[in-house]
């Protein structure tokens, strides 16, 4: 209340007043003395039956740390390759967006936060949990793409795993710190999550492929206390794939902190597969780029095999320098001429720092690029060539 108020029909002295800016939606009350109680009553909540307009059931894709996409198309990344929008800082690269906006899928395992939420009047049990294959193929070839991590990852309230490889999947619950199932049956079976009228529930969902290519959907089913049971499946289709022998080459990681930022290969061993590096059959193109670029940790000191894949590349002799007890470590890998696209040149460094070599070698089943009879060379994607540049 404030004084001195010059408003008709108040005593003198007094005034009604809302603050600020203040929206009141509905009547407003003014009284000036009370005698009694006051009630007031609302109008009755509208009935809400339970079924599948009742429930809001949220499907929100995650990349967690790790997260890695197979890019068909690796032309893309000489064609269109990723760069900050205006206003972006040093590292605010979006490349799983950017890969997705290219055709790319996720690789080995999708992650979903899954919420319900009951609008019902009546208790709903959340009765199963299911994840319906609409379609698997053969896994999707392609380049590994993934972006330096940073960050930690969040531990939800329910963990539940499934294998897309199965021809039924089912959902295992899963320690969130060391990813072991827990219990000996799959969850839905023993257990049942209820919600009351307006609770909500929330779930994260890892959907695995090592083998196919699945394209799935979540479905939920409700049972309503007294009712008939519904399901409910949200829009989202999620697409998840495996890898099918050599079909995962070159393994490339963005890295934003090197000048200029760009993408470096390198070698990811996931326990059930390791790709990235060299192996039986690999087409000539992926051979390639891991014959030049074979990976990361950095080389491997000389007592050990280089992991060039290449046999004889001179990891390991004795360094020719005088007077010098070091050994040499296979560092670098580059094509040599621009017409022979089986020359290469290697570059070693004496484990003792004493100095550096190059030897040419020649490499028939590993070439750079491939030759046509007219003369015309064209450079594998992936590679980098000290005069051609890289591919176009």
């Amino acid at each position: 209340m404030t004084q001195d108020s010059g408003e008709q029909g108040l005593p003198p002295g007094v005034s009604n007043e809302l603050s600020g800016r203040t929206t009141v939606e509905g009547s407003v009350v003014q009284a000036g003395s009370v005698q009694g109680g006051i009630h007031f009553h609302g109008h009755p909540r509208a009935p809400r039956p339970a079924g599948p307009a009742s429930v809001e059931v949220l499907v929100d894709v995650r990349d967690p740390v790790g997260r890695h996409v197979v890019l068909p198309r690796v032309a893309a990344l000489a064609e269109d390759p990723p760069g900050r929008k205006p206003g972006d800082l040093t590292g605010g690269e979006d490349i799983l967006g950017w890969a997705r906006s290219h055709g790319a899928v996720d690789f080995a395992f999708t992650e979903v936060f899954l919420t319900v939420t009951n609008r019902s009047n009546t208790h709903l049990t959340v009765g199963d949990l299911r994840a319906v294959v609409l379609r698997r193929d053969a896994a999707v070839p392609g380049a590994l793409i993934s972006q330096q991590t940073a960050g930690l990852r969040p531990v939800p309230e329910l963990e539940l795993d499934l294998d897309l490889d199965q021809e039924h999947p089912e959902f295992w619950e899963v320690d969130p710190y060391t990813g072991e199932p827990i219990g000996a049956r799959p969850f839905f079976q023993g257990t049942h999550v209820r919600l009351a009228p307006d609770e909500s529930e929330k779930f994260i969902v890892t959907g695995c492929a090592r083998r196919f290519s699945c394209t799935w959907q979540l479905e939920v089913e409700f049972r309503p206390d007294g009712g008939t049971p519904f399901t409910v499946r949200p829009a989202p289709r999620l697409h998840t794939t495996g890898a099918d022998g050599d079909t995962l080459a070159p393994v490339l990681c963005w890295q934003w902190a090197l000048k200029p930022p760009r993408f470096q290969p390198k070698v990811v061993d996931l326990g059930w597969c390791r790709v990235g590096a060299d192996r039986p059959g690999m087409p000539p193109e992926h051979r390639a780029v891991v014959t030049q670029h074979w990976g990361s940790p950095a080389q491997p000191p000389p007592d050990e095999p280089c992991r060039c894949g290449a046999p004889r590349c001179g990891h390991g002799l004795t360094c020719p320098g005088d007077a010098c007890d070091g050994r040499l470590m296979h560092v670098e890998r580059a094509p040599r001429t621009t017409d022979d696209v089986t020359a290469w040149q290697d570059r070693l460094r004496c484990s003792e720092w004493c100095g550096e070599w190059v030897r040419d070698v020649r490499l028939p089943d590993r070439p750079w690029g491939r030759s046509t009879a007219d003369g015309t060379v064209t450079l594998f994607d992936g590679v980098t060539h000290p005069v051609l540049g890289t591919a176009s």
